[in-house]
């Protein structure tokens, strides 16, 4: 399983038009707990180039040798646009494509968690970051919510931004896509995918636990995904007297299977751009929960395509839980709902095409 921007990228990378375009993906390592989309890429023909100095940790030395790295593969590839993602990786890219004199796109996929902190760090990243929004020829947001937070934070100017939500590949994530007919799990389910990092919250859902086991003796909860909180989210779960009904999968391929036992899903992050894994699950006709954060709400209209709660309020979260399993039809129609508005606007199809306008029309030579 690999989620996020790794996933963003290689979708990207896949469904652009190739007669259009000649795609070729420049990445650094990851973390183990993300698992890997290298195997994928090939599959799909995609051109890739690994970087091992590119990393997520603040190194300097590793740093200015992957800023080598890409500048090196810029004068080789000759590119006539190059696109960037993640904050220290589109610093660095970006800096590289100034160099190059090559019109550069930048991608901010949600609220950049180094800037969140007063710190000389954060300072430093700000600093970097807003230098890297003026150098770009572009700036896309995935929506209205993390454009208006980096423009509050003096990064880029209004006129730089396009809003291209998130899409998702319907074919793999739909209300016929099923695995486990829901009619054989005999427990109530709530799950989540996501990685196992703080701005993901699984600890307020592991608190909301025990209150929602009080009215559902046989709940079950699944864990997708995995990260550095792992052990501490397990030894939560163990202290809450909860372990035995919270199940951690891991890193898992097959996401969709899992999806298919959830009788409900859950989105409870403190930060989140949009939220992929949300629209995989609503585009089954999972009926979810979410945090109002980012751009959560514009996906999701509270009470129509879903619930929304307030983030790190685990009493709310387990009302609104309690009261979504007790109502099977509730969860149908609520569950429709948030399929059809996946369906309408945020299919893979449209985004590569707003993609790929945002590409010719900054880069004539793409035309």
């Amino acid at each position: 399983m690999a989620r996020g921007v790794p996933r963003h990228v290689l979708d990207l990378a896949i469904h652009l038009d190739r007669e259009r375009f000649e795609v070729e993906v420049l990445a650094g390592i990851g973390l183990e707990s993300e698992g890997s989309l290298w195997e994928e890429a090939s599959a799909n023909q995609v051109v890739t180039h690994r970087l091992d100095y590119l990393q997520r940790t603040v190194n300097p030395p590793k740093d200015m040798a992957a800023l080598a790295g890409i500048s090196h593969r810029i004068q080789c590839g000759r590119y006539d646009l190059i696109h960037t993602h993640i904050s220290k990786a589109g610093i660095l890219g970006r800096l590289a494509a100034k160099w190059a004199r090559v019109p550069c796109v930048h991608t901010y996929h949600g609220n950049v968690g180094e800037l969140e902190t007063r710190t000389p760090m954060s300072r430093a990243y700000l600093a970097c970051e807003r230098w890297a929004a003026r150098s770009s020829t572009a700036l896309l947001a995935v929506s209205n919510d993390v454009r208006d937070h980096l423009l509050e934070l003096g990064i880029g100017h209004r006129e730089q931004y396009r809003i291209v939500p998130n899409g998702i590949d319907m074919s793999r994530f739909s209300a016929g896509h099923r695995g486990i007919p829901r009619s054989q799990v005999a427990y109530p389910t709530i799950g989540c995918v996501c990685s196992l990092t703080p701005e993901k919250g699984v600890d307020v859902l592991l608190r909301a636990v025990p209150r929602i086991a009080e009215r559902f003796p046989d709940l079950k909860v699944c864990i997708v995904g995995d990260g550095p909180l792992r052990a501490e989210l397990e030894d939560q779960a163990r202290d809450l007297g909860v372990s035995e009904r919270v199940r951690f999968t891991g890193v898992t391929s097959d996401v969709q299977s899992w999806l298919t036992t959830f009788d409900v899903f859950v989105l409870c992050s403190r930060r989140e751009g949009q939220g992929k894994a949300l629209m995989e699950a609503m585009a089954m006709g999972i009926v979810a929960v979410a945090t109002r954060v980012g751009g959560v709400p514009e996906l999701i209209r509270d009470g129509v395509h879903g619930v929304l709660v307030d983030s790190e309020d685990s009493a709310g979260l387990a009302d609104a839980l309690n009261s979504l399993l007790g109502d099977a039809d509730r969860r149908r129609v609520l569950g429709d709902e948030g399929r059809c508005i996946v369906e309408k606007g945020y299919s893979m199809e449209r985004m590569v095409d707003e993609v790929a306008g945002v590409y010719e029309a900054v880069a004539p030579t793409l035309s």
